[in-house]
């Protein structure tokens, strides 16, 4: 009875060490996905205004070109 005892604390021991090791990674691993996640959209909110001022830019070399080739046109 008393190794049947010895041999269910340690499996019990065993259990409660591996459950704080996949516990401590998990958390690990949820902070780093959380960081890349906060990195993605603070890239995204950039991404916006960045896309913005392309399209202003081609816009304006645009209508300068359809300018100077009307200019030549008369």
């Amino acid at each position: 009875m008393s190794w049947l005892l010895f041999y269910l604390i340690s499996i019990l021991r065993n259990a409660s060490k591996l459950i704080k090791e996949v516990k401590e990674k998990y958390l690990s691993v949820e902070k780093a996905i959380c960081s890349i996640k906060e990195k993605v959209e603070n890239g995204a909110s950039h991404l916006g205004l960045i896309a913005e001022a392309v399209k202003r830019i081609v816009i304006y070399f645009l209508d300068s070109k359809m300018n100077t080739a009307k200019k030549k046109k008369k």
